[in-house]
């Protein structure tokens, strides 16, 4: 359906953003609010306000003289971490693939109300960093590939908390869209990619959520830190969008506190390192810094803390509980309408009446995966695994179907054991301390204690005795410090590099004939006492028969797959392929039951090729916090229907994904180009006709939808015009269901290309069977717009554009042209 139409579109775009004042946040008159600060900062001596600018551990530090206490810090996005048990709610991802603003802002006032009753004053979250590439380590914790979804989700998320009278803390400002090498890689973005994708969600954080804090990133950005980037904190983001909140370091992330100083940094975090009356003084006394520039950042400080009320009173709350039957409600509804439905063929879900038995297999089937792993990792209070919440209402079979890691090293004996050899240096060369152990079971993956700052090296060597000759799974656990290498009958199988926090099992696939294979280790450390883990197990002996017995006699088969918070975690980017030996689980338990369903644990896409087409049913469950097994089980029994779209495209292969190339950097760079500028995500796939496997906004439903009466008109208010957009959405099929109505716009331009379609609206509409409902959307000026290098400015050219109206970024069926003419 194509309708044509004309707007006319002034030359100069207005955008007003009125602030309003939130429940729990200070209603001052900011006349007041400004003379109270004044008269605060007039009270403090040069060394109190230099202090503030260093924080405490997990908190500020406090500034006695005006009586401003210590304010509390706590991870994270997704519950507020502790010693003991929180509300664990779904990661941003998943939050995201609800397409539901609504629950973004339920699940910010469940978050703002757990930190009041926690004593707790600032929380560090949401972050809105982009998913570029699927392997990113914290992937789970931001929201989409897409910046108007991400904006979507972040200003309703942030004000929810904020009305509690917590401070949100937007993060991590900016191009932090890898966790390999953070502290070292240097972003290279384009301008108008940055201002078009990277930067918008901060910028909606700001002006329309009226966030109270930003975190700045690890990575460089352009040759410099982000946390000392004048650049991005002074001109664009305090000059240009006006922010007047902190401005915070990530922790550890200030290196030098001076340029940061000047740069518009408020907090260094989690103490002042680099930012102290020691580093900052002198450069006060020799011009390189100013008071001035000292006093603004103190009263940010004292600013955000009358703002919400953190001057007055205490952070504790104790009227409300901690435990809140509420809060886990809103973690199922997330988790409920986050999980999409990627494939159904054969109807196969719903299960029905037929299904009187199901065997439940995999690593992620018990105990529940909520989340991923590192500072948003929360421990919830009721994590209730699938198998316990299905096992209410059909029988139950469960096995893990594949063997841990630390099994595969407590089962692997090398012939004589293996002989150990550890050098004073990292070249293998000279005397070598040398032992003998039966076999290598360390597994745990964590940063040691022992280190000893000097380099050394430790060769473990021997030979395995294959019981047949086969293709071999070879796994290797290493500590996180460590660079290793595998060698099997002298080839490299095997690379394990160093890690910041955690290293996961590495694993491969080596050939093995019959009898003795040499097997040698070879790793570059700096620990006292080096350790690893090493095991090989025959990949027609990796799934456990038990399992397939099962999977075997099951009416269905539910296989919980995917990774967990000790493979994708914060530090490191995780692995496309699935963990070791889930490929041959899924391909042995598809071969033995036709109706199997593989629900899928992680923070996005993975490599699917092998198996995709063996199962007929596929359920992207992300990280669904701890209410995930009881959503899970009711969208597997059809007592909730699923209404997820993708917030993210699913690469066919690894290497379609437009970063693929330049993701990492270069040998002997810390240079991480953006490439592919504006074409990242489903605007390359759509723009250069490459198919996903799965596109973005994505997902199936256990009814059908039909959208018609595609409708444009333009009204003006207050001389900003906006184009009105009404489409009928229609439930054509026989069970209740939810509909994301999604709005793309392509404008073409003679300036600069652009991409065929950008998201510019969204709405999600539940619907009984049979009834149908129009929905109104409105799109504006900014919406036809792309960002001009040479002219600092949004611009719009004369010319057509089109509207285009479905469930996806591939599914637009109704799509409507008109003409931008600007008014000379």
């Amino acid at each position: 359906m194509k309708h044509t139409a004309c707007i006319l579109v002034p030359v100069v775009f207005l955008f007003t953003l009125l602030a309003c004042p939130c429940q729990g946040q200070a209603t001052q008159p900011e006349k007041v609010l400004d003379e109270r600060v004044e008269r605060m900062l007039g009270k403090m001596s040069l060394a109190e306000k230099l202090s503030l600018l260093g924080g405490h551990d997990m908190e500020t530090s406090a500034a006695p003289s005006v009586g401003l206490r210590a304010l509390r810090m706590s991870d994270g996005p997704m519950g507020i971490k502790g010693k003991e048990p929180a509300n664990a709610m779904p990661g941003g991802v998943c939050l995201a693939s609800t397409w539901n603003p609504g629950l973004a802002h339920a699940m910010g006032t469940v978050l703002g109300e757990d930190a009041r009753a926690r004593g707790v004053d600032i929380l560090l979250g949401p972050g809105v960093n982009l998913l570029r590439f699927p392997v990113g380590g914290r992937n789970f914790e931001y929201f989409s590939e897409d910046p108007k979804l991400t904006a979507a989700m972040a200003v309703p998320y942030i004000q929810g908390v904020q009305e509690q009278g917590v401070v949100a803390t937007v993060k991590h400002f900016a191009a932090n869209n890898s966790e390999f090498d953070r502290h070292g890689t240097n972003a290279l973005v384009d301008e108008r990619a940055l201002r078009e994708l990277y930067l918008p969600a901060f910028e909606a954080a700001v002006r329309q959520g009226h966030v109270g804090a930003v975190m700045t990133s690890y990575n460089l950005i352009g040759g410099e830190h982000a946390s000392q980037n004048r650049t991005l904190v002074h001109d664009v983001l305090e000059s240009e969008w006006k922010f007047d909140g902190v401005v915070m370091s990530d922790w550890g992330s200030t290196y030098d506190g001076v340029a940061a100083a000047r740069a518009g940094l408020g907090i260094e975090m989690p103490w002042g390192k680099h930012m102290n009356a020691a580093t900052l003084e002198p450069a006060l006394h020799d011009g390189r810094l100013s008071e001035t520039e000292i006093d603004d950042k103190v009263r940010r400080i004292l600013r955000m803390a009358i703002r919400f009320g953190l001057a007055d009173r205490p952070a504790l709350r104790l009227d409300i509980p901690r435990f809140r039957p509420e809060a886990l409600d809103v973690a199922r509804r997330i988790a409920e309408e986050g999980i999409v439905l990627l494939k159904n063929d054969r109807s196969v879900l719903p299960f029905g009446d037929d299904v009187k038995s199901v065997a439940v297999l995999g690593p992620n089937a018990f105990p529940l995966v909520a989340s991923g792993g590192g500072s948003s990792h929360v421990g919830g209070w009721s994590d209730v695994s699938v198998v316990e919440a299905l096992g209410g209402h059909v029988k139950v079979f469960y096995d893990r179907g594949i063997s841990a890691p630390e099994e595969i090293f407590a089962k692997t004996e090398f012939r004589g054991g293996l002989k150990r050899e550890v050098f004073a240096n990292g070249s293998f060369t000279g005397v070598a301390q040398v032992s003998r152990v039966n076999r290598l079971e360390y597994a745990t993956g964590q940063r040691a204690s022992s280190e000893t700052g000097a380099q050394r090296s430790v060769r473990w060597s021997g030979d395995y005795v294959a019981s047949h000759a086969s293709e071999y799974l070879a796994v290797l656990g290493t500590d996180a410090h460590d660079r290793c290498e595998l060698f099997v009958n002298g080839q490299r199988v095997l690379e394990a590099l160093a890690h910041e926090i955690v290293s996961p099992p590495t694993w491969g696939r080596v050939y093995l004939p019959q009898g003795a294979s040499s097997v040698k280790l070879e790793c570059a450390t700096k620990l006292l006492a080096p350790e690893a883990g090493l095991g090989l197990i025959a990949v027609d002996e990796a799934v456990h028969p038990e399992g397939l017995a099962l999977a075997a006699k099951a009416d269905a088969v539910v296989l919980a797959v995917g990774f967990d918070n000790a493979t994708e975690f914060e530090g490191m980017d995780r692995t496309f392929a699935l963990p070791v030996g889930q490929d041959e689980l899924i391909h042995a338990v598809a071969a033995v039951n036709k109706r199997t369903v593989v629900a899928l644990t992680g923070g996005g896409n993975v490599a699917m090729s092998g198996w995709i087409d063996r199962t007929p049913g596929l359920l992207q469950v992300w990280y669904p916090g701890e209410q995930g097994g009881f959503a899970l089980s009711e969208v597997l029994l059809g007592k909730v229907n699923p209404s997820g779209k993708l917030p993210v495209s699913f690469e066919k292969e690894l290497t379609d994904n437009p970063a693929a190339a330049n993701y990492y950097p270069k040998p002997g760079s810390p240079d991480v180009r953006y490439a592919e500028s504006v074409f990242m995500g489903y605007r390359y796939y759509t723009s250069r006709r490459v198919e996903p496997r799965f596109p973005f906004g994505f997902g199936l439903s256990y009814t059908q939808f039909g959208l018609s009466d595609l409708k444009l008109d333009r009204t003006t208010t207050d001389g900003t015009q906006t184009i009105g957009v009404s489409v009928t959405v229609k439930n054509e099929g026989k069970r209740r269901g939810a509909e994301v109505l999604q709005v793309y716009v392509g404008c073409p331009s003679t300036q600069v290309e652009r991409p065929l379609k950008e998201l510019r609206a969204f709405q999600k509409v539940d619907l009984g069977a049979g009834e149908s409902s129009t929905v109104h959307l409105a799109l504006t000026e900014r919406d036809f717009a792309y960002y001009g290098v040479s002219q600092h400015r949004w611009v719009t050219e004369d010319g057509l554009c089109r509207v285009m109206v479905g469930n996806s970024s591939t599914n637009t069926p109704l799509d409507a042209s008109f003409a931008i003419h600007h008014e000379k």
